[in-house]
């Protein structure tokens, strides 16, 4: 809005005109896309918090949050600029596992406000293994079963043979299928037996 005039008349009928003014209305709110982190991923002691906004008049500040809203810390942007790109590794370190809850604030140069959510699951406790069989009492040769039984504060997702190293030859690695009782037979061609051999989870 172009040449605008306010008047005030008091109920004496005194006048008062201001001179002329131009406005610009804005009502949209930024439009913010986040890029990282994915919702619901796995995060261990860093997370990465990246994305854009855009707004028509520009854009003034753009926050994050990753206690729930509890507190903000500024994104380093260029101000007035009507698009933005944001990133920061933050540490989460200090938290215990479990859900990270995450909250990116945008504002305008008009004070409009948008607010995006997502949340990842921080896990740095590694499974608790414990070997079923054999027994440390046991000696074995040739073909023998290995049994597990590997809990976690969240899951098991996966779990290796890894084959002893050889002088002119990789490690392989091989996967195990994930049971109540996990279990993988060494002593095979594929899974040699040998003090070297290793299986994670």
């Amino acid at each position: 809005y172009n040449d605008v005039i306010i008047r005030v008349k008091d109920r004496f009928g005194d006048t008062y005109s201001s001179k002329r003014l131009n406005f610009m209305l804005d009502l949209s709110n930024p439009e913010v896309v986040l890029v990282a982190p994915e919702y619901k991923q796995w995060a261990r002691n860093v997370i990465k918090l990246s994305g854009t906004v855009a707004d028509a008049l520009g854009v003034k500040l753009v926050e994050y949050s990753v206690d729930g809203g509890q507190n903000f810390y500024n994104f380093a942007i260029a101000a007035s600029n009507k698009g933005v790109t944001f990133s920061r590794d933050v540490d989460i370190s200090a938290f215990e596992d479990g859900n990270i809850q995450i909250e990116i604030r945008a504002t305008d140069l008009a004070g409009n406000v948008s607010k995006v959510y997502t949340s990842v699951y921080k896990d740095v406790t590694p499974p608790e293994v414990v070997v079923i069989e054999p027994l440390e009492i046991d000696v074995v040769n040739g073909e023998t079963l290995l049994v597990f039984k590997a809990n976690d504060n969240v899951e098991v997702s996966k779990a290796n043979y890894v084959t002893p190293p050889k002088k002119g030859t990789k490690k392989k690695s091989n996967p195990i299928d994930l049971h109540p009782l996990t279990y993988v037979k060494v002593g095979t061609e594929a899974n040699p037996i040998d003090d070297a051999m290793s299986v994670n989870f």
